[in-house]
């Protein structure tokens, strides 16, 4: 993986999303910035944790299996990869144990 990934501190983005994951629960393990450049790509892989993914602006391409949107959750084992981006891109990203 080539984005740069870093601790982010939004307690009102981290309510909206820890909300939109289907386990009961206020908390969350990681809440993370995701950036990348022009070039930069993330391989095809899986969390053994539920994943709520946040895209503030369009983040073209955006591959997800099962499924996409601008609020992504994903359960755990689903796999998921960014191919290599045109341009830079901003996303957010959560992981929550049950």
């Amino acid at each position: 993986m080539t984005a740069n990934k870093t601790v982010h501190d939004d307690p009102e983005l981290a309510r909206f999303m820890r909300h939109a994951c289907p386990v009961s629960g206020h908390s969350w393990v990681k809440f993370l910035r995701v950036e990348m450049n022009a070039g930069d790509h993330i391989a095809p892989h899986e969390h053994r944790r539920h994943t709520v993914l946040y895209y503030p602006q369009a983040a073209d391409p955006v591959i997800v299996t099962p499924g996409a949107g601008c609020l992504v959750y994903l359960s755990p084992g689903t796999t998921h990869e960014v191919p290599k981006v045109d341009r830079p891109r901003v996303s957010f990203a959560m992981l929550v144990d049950e």
